[in-house]
């Protein structure tokens, strides 16, 4: 999809780029919205999982 020149050709028109991040920029991403996520966890009853041997 993202190399599809007519969905390309659409975005552009509607001003938004198409633009992915590459694997270590995701994996950052996704565990600084996880510790984020887990702050307010406890006032909601979430039990909190640990990620054992996870290395960023």
């Amino acid at each position: 999809m993202c190399k599809d020149p007519v969905f390309l050709e659409k975005m552009a028109r509607l001003d938004c780029p198409v633009a992915y991040p590459g694997p270590k920029e995701i994996t950052e991403y996704v565990y600084k919205q996880a510790g984020a996520n887990m702050q307010p966890a406890p006032k909601f009853g979430v039990r909190k999982y640990f990620m054992e041997g996870v290395k960023i």
